[in-house]
């Protein structure tokens, strides 16, 4: 067994004490989902809030969870006499102490870190953390996510230089068809997680996040303990894109922004009907457990027909 095996297991009781804890207000938070599903556009309208410091894509714990995969590594430990308790507990002091410098430095008590690449280390983080951590896993249509997806640049390489990214390139290839498998890959793993830790995680749908900022805000403000006051969301929604946010790994486009918009809902209606109906049906089982019915309801949902 791995490192990391030993790590999962451990991660998938929901049933300690602090899955029962009304007061998540102090807990730290991670926004994970599928590249260009919109996690950029909730870090910075958190990062405007007062109290909470949402960095750009920190992406270093990537690399603990490769090294937990490394075979040798448990009997490793174990021959120095630190076994896996250990190990998490030490790893934990250091990401929090970087984390918590980050968040003071900006004058705010809470850190929320936003990195997609965490999808495929949510039991590890969430047993880094003793389970006192919550996520916010974010979705988006999955024909607007592969629309999306096939239009970075960085991404439609033969070698990208994000490992993940280019890991779901070899695997599935760079046309739509290869990007609406990613998308599921992506989503099946949130499914599957959201499901095992229903008390510390929340879906935010990237198409209730533009069309109605301010209840998806009342809600995600909500789920982290945080205040909601009309007052408090409205300053959230006015100042995200006035106010500084450091730079660093995240969506570039974003710079361009100056408000929330809906521009980027529904892009795949001007697909040929016919590569609708083949991309649907690569996603259609998972889309339907995410929400989305069939391309043409939901196209009527979004106002975007």
């Amino acid at each position: 067994m791995t490192l990391m095996e030993s790590v999962n297991r451990a991660a998938h009781d929901d049933s300690s004490p602090a899955a029962t804890v009304a007061d998540h207000s102090t807990w730290p938070a991670f926004i994970v989902g599928c590249h260009r599903s919109g996690t950029t556009l909730l870090r910075y309208l958190l990062d405007a809030h007062p109290a909470l410091a949402c960095p750009p894509e920190s992406k270093f714990l990537a690399a603990f969870g490769d090294v937990l995969t490394y075979p040798q590594a448990m009997r490793g430990l174990l021959s120095l006499g630190i076994g896996p308790d250990r190990l998490l507990a030490d790893l934990r002091r250091m990401i929090e102490a970087f984390f918590q410098e980050y968040a003071a430095r900006h004058g705010k008590r809470r850190w929320i870190d936003k990195t997609p690449n965490y999808v495929r280390l949510l039991p590890f983080l969430d047993a880094l953390f003793s389970h006192e951590v919550l996520f916010l896993l974010m979705i988006r249509h999955p024909l607007d996510t592969a629309d999306s997806l096939a239009n970075v640049p960085a991404f439609n390489l033969d070698e990208p230089e994000d490992p993940d990214i280019a890991a779901s390139v070899e695997r599935h290839g760079l046309d739509r068809a290869a990007w609406v498998r990613h998308w599921v890959d992506t989503a099946d793993t949130l499914a599957w997680f959201g499901a095992h830790t229903p008390a510390r995680t929340q879906f935010v749908r990237y198409e209730a996040l533009v069309m109605e900022p301010a209840r998806t805000l009342e809600e995600v403000l909500g789920f982290l303990g945080e205040a909601r006051s009309h007052e408090v969301i409205a300053d959230l929604i006015d100042g995200a894109f006035t106010r500084r946010h450091p730079p660093g790994y995240e969506d570039a486009k974003i710079r361009d922004s100056h408000a929330i918009h809906q521009a980027s809902i529904g892009k795949w209606t001007h697909w040929p009907t016919a590569e609708v109906d083949r991309l649907w049906a690569i996603a259609a089982d998972v889309a339907g457990l995410m929400g989305y019915a069939s391309p043409w309801t939901e196209s009527e949902i979004y106002g975007v027909a």
